[in-house]
């Protein structure tokens, strides 16, 4: 199934592995696309499964270099994702994205249900030396 993922991945996606620095383990993966050349924008995915990670800021340093990536290399004049994970929310602020919007209580999670947010960061608030 990740060989047929791979090979459904256009040409405006890409997906890459997030690794650890110490030992080149691989902890999750980080993917953006389909970009939308007329607008030129890009939305986000990221996952780190594996759990030893998490609290580390291997997340942030993956966006922040995939930011750096769809902004200075592809031109990409916004950048774009959608979340109910805390992690995730964490991650994006730090980095001076701008939440956008609250579906609330959009998504089940067991018993509980969790808002829904829209965040966003455009090329000049990355090039801001204020972030």
């Amino acid at each position: 199934s990740a060989k047929a993922f791979f090979q459904s991945l256009g040409p405006n996606e890409g997906l890459f592995a997030i690794c650890k620095k110490s030992d080149g383990k691989h902890v999750g993966n980080i993917q953006f696309g389909p970009v939308d050349n007329i607008s030129n924008i890009a939305e986000i995915r990221i996952l780190v499964g594996d759990r030893s990670v998490w609290g580390t800021g291997i997340g942030t340093d993956a966006i922040a270099t995939l930011m750096k990536y769809l902004f200075e290399v592809l031109k990409i004049r916004r950048v774009e994702a959608n979340s109910c994970n805390p992690a995730f929310i964490r991650c994006v602020e730090k980095l001076g994205w701008t939440r956008e919007g609250i579906l609330r209580k959009r998504f089940r999670a067991g018993d509980t249900y969790l808002d829904y947010e829209y965040w966003s960061i455009l090329e000049d608030e990355y090039r801001s030396p204020a972030r």
